[in-house]
């Protein structure tokens, strides 16, 4: 994991909450993991983009909405914050030249 400024880039989701758990002190659950690497698979940006697209006062809404968010799509949800936040497709893509199946964004984002 390397910090830079407010990013936060990450080679695993687990590493990111844990950091925003212990160091941070948020409480985090794993739909919200689930959550940004949706979000991230949607406009093929890295994780870590996503979050910073977020700032720290976008990660603490939705951490506090994901008590209500829980009861939505992801689709739903992820369109809403894609929207809010204006996150720009990009083009990372790690699927093409996976050699591998390609687990779902729910293993993906949890702990």
């Amino acid at each position: 994991m390397k910090l830079d400024g407010f990013g936060i880039f990450v080679k695993d989701m687990a590493a990111m909450v844990r950091f925003y758990r212990d160091v941070l002190g948020f409480k985090i659950k794993g739909g919200f993991c689930s959550l940004i690497e949706y979000i991230a698979s949607r406009t093929k940006n890295k994780r870590g983009a996503v979050v910073e697209a977020l700032g720290k006062s976008g990660v603490r809404k939705q951490l506090n909405d994901a008590q209500v968010n829980h009861c939505l799509s992801f689709e739903q949800v992820s369109d809403e914050v894609i929207e809010q936040y204006q996150i720009k497709g990009e083009d990372f893509d790690t699927i093409t030249d996976c050699r591998y199946k390609i687990p779902g964004f729910h293993n993906i984002g949890g702990l």
